[in-house]
Parts: structure tokens; sequence; C-alpha cells
């Protein structure tokens, strides 16, 4: 299920704790073409990030992590891969959008549940939004 316009070959950071919903939505992104980086936590993440040599396109998160919240995290991320864009999915919609919503430049935010084509299109529009501003 390709989403219009362009599509995959981008590398994407995935941070999740559940292991069946990292699976499935690894699988996902995988099937569109996408490399994905895999991490349970922000620690995780963080590791990832300073050991990954090529590059990271995308960190897309769930707001609500163990150890490290999403928000932390894409603030660290951030400074350690400035030209990076930034996805978060959260069920605590109202809670992730008061503290996302204090922030410059704040990353989408993905209300979970949510569809697939909601993710892909998502991740996407993100991707492009970075391509056509660098232009």
């Amino acid at each position: 299920m390709q989403v219009q316009g362009r599509s995959g070959g981008e590398t994407i950071l995935l941070v999740e704790a559940d292991d069946a919903l990292r699976t499935a939505y690894a699988q996902l992104l995988e099937q569109e073409g996408y490399r994905v980086l895999q991490a349970t936590d922000g620690f995780g993440a963080l590791i990832l990030v300073s050991t990954h040599r090529g590059p990271l396109d995308l960190l897309l998160t769930d707001f609500l992590l163990p150890r490290m919240s999403g928000f932390e995290l894409f603030r660290k991320f951030s400074k350690l891969r400035p030209a990076a864009q930034a996805v978060f999915m959260s069920a605590a919609v109202d809670h992730a959008r008061r503290v996302i919503g204090r922030e410059p430049g704040a990353p989408r935010l993905l209300p979970k549940p949510f569809e697939t084509r909601a993710l892909l299109e998502a991740v996407r529009e993100t991707l492009d939004r970075r391509t056509d501003s660098a232009a």
C-alpha cells in the first residue's frame, strides 16, 4: 500500500516499547522501502543514534516511553541529528499536545490507535516537508 509521492529509501529510527506494535510498524515501513532501526526505549535509541554511521532521516517514537519520555528523546536526538524530522505516536493525545505545542517547529503527532495508511502518510509527509524545505 504505497502512499502517493516519493516512497521509501530513507532511514527511520522507530522507538516503541510494545514488541508487537514495534514489529508491526517496522514490517510495514520496510515493505514501503524504508530502512528501519528499532529501539524499545529512549536510551537504546540514543545508543543507535550515536553508533549508526549512515543517515537517520526520521525519528518515529511513542510519546510515552519507559525510562525517558519520547519528548526528551526528541530533544536529545535533535541535537545529534539536527537535519532529521520527527513524528510522535501517542494514545495520551491531550498530554502530548500540551507538551509538544510549546516547542518551536513541533513534530507531528499521530494519535493512537491509527490506521496503517495514517502512519504511512505521516511518515511520508514529514519526510517530504524536510526535503521540500531543503530545496
